[in-house]
Protein backbone atom coordinates (compact mmCIF):
# COMPACT_ATOMS: atom_id res chain seq x y z
CA UNK A 1 0.00 0.00 0.00
CA UNK A 2 1.26 3.48 -0.88
CA UNK A 3 0.96 6.05 1.88
CA UNK A 4 0.55 9.70 1.01
CA UNK A 5 2.45 11.80 3.50
CA UNK A 6 1.05 15.12 4.59
CA UNK A 7 -2.53 14.29 3.66
CA UNK A 8 -3.70 15.01 7.21
CA UNK A 9 -2.33 18.55 6.93
CA UNK A 10 -4.31 19.06 3.72
CA UNK A 11 -7.47 17.65 5.32
CA UNK A 12 -7.05 19.95 8.35
CA UNK A 13 -6.48 22.93 6.04
CA UNK A 14 -9.60 22.04 4.05
CA UNK A 15 -11.68 21.67 7.23
CA UNK A 16 -10.43 25.02 8.55
CA UNK A 17 -11.07 26.85 5.29
CA UNK A 18 -14.49 25.24 4.96
CA UNK A 19 -15.47 26.28 8.50
CA UNK A 20 -14.12 29.81 8.10
CA UNK A 21 -15.67 30.38 4.69
CA UNK A 22 -19.06 29.07 5.83
CA UNK A 23 -19.09 31.54 8.74
CA UNK A 24 -17.60 34.41 6.67
CA UNK A 25 -17.47 36.70 9.72
CA UNK A 26 -14.00 38.12 9.06
CA UNK A 27 -14.43 39.10 5.41
CA UNK A 28 -17.98 40.35 5.95
CA UNK A 29 -16.86 42.62 8.78
CA UNK A 30 -13.97 43.93 6.66
CA UNK A 31 -16.30 44.55 3.72
CA UNK A 32 -18.76 46.35 6.01
CA UNK A 33 -16.04 48.68 7.31
CA UNK A 34 -14.80 49.39 3.77
CA UNK A 35 -18.33 50.15 2.55
CA UNK A 36 -18.86 52.62 5.41
CA UNK A 37 -15.56 54.27 4.48
CA UNK A 38 -16.76 54.44 0.89
CA UNK A 39 -20.02 56.11 1.94
CA UNK A 40 -18.11 58.61 4.07
CA UNK A 41 -15.92 59.44 1.06
CA UNK A 42 -19.02 60.14 -1.03
CA UNK A 43 -20.14 62.69 1.56
CA UNK A 44 -16.64 64.24 1.57
CA UNK A 45 -16.49 64.62 -2.21
CA UNK A 46 -20.24 65.33 -2.64
CA UNK A 47 -20.68 62.56 -5.13
CA UNK A 48 -20.56 58.89 -6.00
CA UNK A 49 -18.05 58.17 -8.77
CA UNK A 50 -19.59 54.71 -9.33
CA UNK A 51 -23.18 55.92 -9.57
CA UNK A 52 -23.88 59.25 -11.21
CA UNK A 53 -20.76 61.23 -10.35
CA UNK A 54 -21.00 64.56 -8.56
CA UNK A 55 -24.19 65.23 -6.66
CA UNK A 56 -26.36 68.07 -7.86
CA UNK A 57 -25.52 71.30 -6.06
CA UNK A 58 -27.85 72.71 -3.45
CA UNK A 59 -30.38 75.27 -4.55
CA UNK A 60 -29.63 78.86 -3.48
CA UNK A 61 -32.62 78.70 -1.12
CA UNK A 62 -31.18 75.58 0.54
CA UNK A 63 -27.76 77.20 0.90
CA UNK A 64 -29.36 80.27 2.49
CA UNK A 65 -31.44 78.13 4.87
CA UNK A 66 -28.68 75.84 6.09
CA UNK A 67 -25.67 78.09 5.55
CA UNK A 68 -23.72 75.52 3.53
CA UNK A 69 -23.35 74.52 -0.07
CA UNK A 70 -22.45 70.88 0.77
CA UNK A 71 -25.25 68.58 -0.45
CA UNK A 72 -26.72 66.23 2.18
CA UNK A 73 -24.72 67.77 5.03
CA UNK A 74 -26.69 69.88 7.46
CA UNK A 75 -26.60 68.48 11.00
CA UNK A 76 -24.41 65.48 10.12
CA UNK A 77 -27.09 63.04 11.29
CA UNK A 78 -27.53 61.35 7.92
CA UNK A 79 -23.81 60.94 7.30
CA UNK A 80 -23.24 59.50 10.78
CA UNK A 81 -26.25 57.17 10.65
CA UNK A 82 -24.84 54.57 8.24
CA UNK A 83 -24.04 51.25 9.86
CA UNK A 84 -23.54 47.65 8.90
CA UNK A 85 -24.64 44.38 10.39
CA UNK A 86 -23.43 40.94 9.48
CA UNK A 87 -24.18 37.34 10.29
CA UNK A 88 -23.16 34.15 8.50
CA UNK A 89 -23.52 34.65 4.75
CA UNK A 90 -25.20 38.06 5.08
CA UNK A 91 -24.11 41.69 5.24
CA UNK A 92 -26.46 44.66 5.46
CA UNK A 93 -25.33 48.25 5.07
CA UNK A 94 -27.73 51.14 5.42
CA UNK A 95 -29.29 53.84 7.52
CA UNK A 96 -32.44 54.08 9.58
CA UNK A 97 -32.88 57.73 8.55
CA UNK A 98 -36.23 57.85 6.78
CA UNK A 99 -35.43 60.56 4.24
CA UNK A 100 -32.25 58.84 3.00
CA UNK A 101 -34.14 56.77 0.44
CA UNK A 102 -35.57 59.91 -1.18
CA UNK A 103 -32.06 61.19 -1.85
CA UNK A 104 -30.74 57.74 -2.82
CA UNK A 105 -33.49 57.23 -5.39
CA UNK A 106 -34.21 60.84 -6.33
CA UNK A 107 -37.82 60.75 -5.19
CA UNK A 108 -39.09 64.38 -5.06
CA UNK A 109 -35.50 65.61 -4.51
CA UNK A 110 -32.37 65.48 -6.65
CA UNK A 111 -30.90 61.97 -6.82
CA UNK A 112 -27.75 61.79 -4.68
CA UNK A 113 -26.74 58.13 -4.32
CA UNK A 114 -24.98 57.55 -1.03
CA UNK A 115 -24.70 53.76 -1.22
CA UNK A 116 -21.94 52.17 -3.28
CA UNK A 117 -23.08 50.87 -6.66
CA UNK A 118 -23.46 47.12 -7.05
CA UNK A 119 -20.30 46.83 -9.15
CA UNK A 120 -18.29 48.67 -6.48
CA UNK A 121 -19.66 46.40 -3.75
CA UNK A 122 -18.70 43.38 -5.89
CA UNK A 123 -15.19 44.76 -6.44
CA UNK A 124 -14.60 45.42 -2.72
CA UNK A 125 -16.06 42.03 -1.79
CA UNK A 126 -13.95 40.13 -4.30
CA UNK A 127 -10.76 41.87 -3.14
CA UNK A 128 -11.50 41.09 0.51
CA UNK A 129 -12.35 37.44 -0.11
CA UNK A 130 -9.19 36.96 -2.18
CA UNK A 131 -7.08 38.44 0.65
CA UNK A 132 -8.92 36.40 3.24
CA UNK A 133 -8.55 33.07 1.47
CA UNK A 134 -4.88 33.78 0.68
CA UNK A 135 -4.29 34.51 4.37
CA UNK A 136 -6.08 31.31 5.42
CA UNK A 137 -3.93 29.26 3.11
CA UNK A 138 -0.65 30.96 4.02
CA UNK A 139 -1.17 30.63 7.78
CA UNK A 140 -1.76 26.88 7.64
Amino acid sequence: MVEIKGIQKVVKLYDRINKEVVQQAVPLKQIGVLLLNEIDTYFQISGNPYDGGQWRKNAPSTIARKGSSKPLIDTGNLRASFTFDYKPKELKVGTPVSYAEFHQEGNRVPRRPMLPAERRVAQISEEQYEKYIAKLISTS
